[in-house]
């Protein structure tokens, strides 16, 4: 299995310095871009006019480990693997998709710069440069129209072997399951390989109308009713430095339920932050193939992605974050150490199977994720087949999965997450910070379905503590020089540990300074990169 360089730090103040060679040249990183008219909020709902949800200006695959993942898993690229990019068409002969992509009777006729730029931020094979560098660089793409608000009938996606659908649009802020929720539940419970990936929306600073959370400022602002389904994704935005986007919308859904799931790069908008899961989706789907000899379904994808994603701030997810940043490196990671099941389960009975942690271990994640059967349009709670998680220490403490407040007041949506039993979310995480080692019981119980059988899908991460690794720049990739540069790393040490950064040119041992006191809690320090050409070490 491949690692990535790394080194055991002890100490209060570890000095950090991997082998990590960077060739800086100058060279443009930017991708153009138009701006786009924003978003409609129309007063007619079955009138509804999808709107795009971003204009792409900048590029950054560091935050989200998508050039350390393409760096140590070269192999895995998404090759063959379809995704379908629903709003108007992207541009088939684009140089970073041209002879990688097919039309269809559900294909626009329109050409758009949006849509080919979130099939390229998606899927680019960066043969332009690296503006023109997707996630998944060898995967197969297909336009279909967001014209058509519900989802494509399910001939499309099997005949035309679509696994993932990538939705980088919205309409106005809509809180409520209504048919088109319905109907992408109904998708992916049809085929339930199939994952529909939403952008949020770019409403974040506005206030729902209408609903159960009306009035409330800053909250259950996601654009389209749509969105309120819980077999899809929906991911937010934020900038280079962990911090959410103003504009990018926050849940809960409708009623209550967690949303977004997750979150990642998307400085211009929720939409390129969503073509990004899309990208992962494609390389976790391609690496499962590899492994098992059949397309994963939604549920295992979706548990991957939340349980490799980087938490934010508190233990537990939030109404902003989700469950985190997306980090498909390490979500590439807990797949090729195997750490993952996929099973059923009958209704009143329980599966339940065993985790061994080693000493010295700094987390556990335990993620759980079912597709559930559709809800029926206008319900207040979408849930219908009702899955729980538990995990059981060496010492029998039984660790519930963490719950937020869903009451309808400020206060209660911004309160932490608590340990408690979860009826609303088909996805469920329990977390323990520097657990004892030994055995622990990982149980799942169906408290009540609907249905024969429920399908469900489940990972786990064990991380071990006082490890330290760099994520960028990574080796061999170009970096602009005489610029700000971003110096990202991993670590599992804890709160407060300091440590100091230097680099050299290889052409010498002369090590610079750059600060003797960097917070590693921070994950990232800003740097201007020497105006050079020349190989570096830090």
């Amino acid at each position: 299995m491949l690692q990535p360089t790394s080194m055991e730090l002890m100490g209060k103040k570890p000095f950090i310095k991997a082998l990590f060679w960077v060739l800086f040249i100058l060279s443009s990183v930017f991708s153009n871009a138009q701006k786009d008219s924003g978003l409609l909020n129309p007063d007619d709902h079955l009138k509804r006019n999808p709107v795009t949800e971003s204009l792409i200006q900048r590029y950054d695959h560091s935050l989200n480990r998508i050039s350390l993942a393409q760096r140590w898993f070269p192999q895995i690229n998404g090759k063959d693997f379809v995704l379908s990019i629903k709003e108007r068409s992207f541009n088939l002969k684009d140089a970073d998709l041209i002879n990688r992509s097919f039309t269809t009777s559900y294909s626009p006729n329109t050409v758009d710069l949006h849509a080919t730029e979130m099939a390229t931020l998606a899927a680019g094979s960066g043969n332009s440069g690296m503006s023109g560098l997707g996630v998944a660089t060898k995967s197969i793409l297909t336009p279909a129209s967001f014209q058509n608000l519900m989802p494509e009938p399910l001939n499309y996606y099997t005949s035309n072997r679509i696994s993932v659908q990538n939705h980088s649009y919205g309409t106005g802020i809509e809180n409520e399951y209504a048919e088109d929720a319905e109907a992408y539940d109904l998708s992916t419970w049809q085929h339930p390989v199939l994952l529909h990936v939403f952008s949020a929306g770019n409403q974040g600073s506005s206030t729902a109308i209408n609903g159960r959370y009306a009035g409330i400022a800053g909250f259950s602002n996601l654009t389209g009713s749509f969105k309120m389904s819980k077999n899809s994704i929906s991911v937010g935005a934020t900038d280079s430095f962990l911090q959410i986007e103003t504009l990018s919308s926050r849940g809960p859904a409708h009623d209550g339920r967690l949303k977004p799931e997750l979150v990642a790069f998307g400085v211009d908008g929720s939409s390129g932050a969503a073509a990004l899961v899309s990208g992962s989706a494609l390389l976790l789907q391609d690496m499962l193939f590899r492994q098992t000899g059949s397309i994963p379904p939604a549920s295992l994808i979706k548990s991957l992605l939340i349980t490799g994603a980087k938490s934010h701030g508190s233990e537990g997810p939030d109404y902003v974050y989700g469950y985190g940043h997306l980090d498909i490196f390490n979500s590439l990671k807990v797949t090729d150490q195997l750490q993952y099941l996929h099973d059923s389960i009958s209704n009143g009975n329980q599966k339940s199977f065993s985790l061994t942690l080693p000493e010295n271990t700094a987390l556990l994640k335990v993620t759980l994720c079912w597709s559930d059967t559709s809800g029926r349009t206008g319900t207040n709670k979408a849930l219908i087949n009702d899955l729980d998680l538990s995990v059981t220490d060496p010492n029998t403490t039984i660790y519930l999965p963490w719950t937020l407040s869903a009451f309808p007041h400020a206060d209660s949506l911004k309160k932490t997450a608590l340990r408690l039993r979860d009826t609303l979310n088909n996805t469920e995480q329990v977390t323990i910070k520097n657990p004892i080692s030994g055995t622990y019981n990982v149980r799942i119980n169906a408290s009540m379905l609907t249905t024969a059988k429920q399908s469900w899908s489940i990972s786990w991460d064990i991380i071990k503590a006082d490890t330290f690794y760099f994520t960028n720049p990574v080796s061999n990739v170009p970096t602009e020089s005489g610029e700000h540069g971003i110096i990202r790393w991993n670590h599992s040490f804890p709160e407060g540990t300091t440590g100091t950064l230097e680099y050299r040119f290889i052409e010498n041992n002369n090590w610079i300074t750059v600060s003797n006191s960097i917070d590693i809690s921070k994950y990232f320090h800003t740097i201007t990169l020497p105006d050079e050409i020349s190989l570096m070490q830090y």
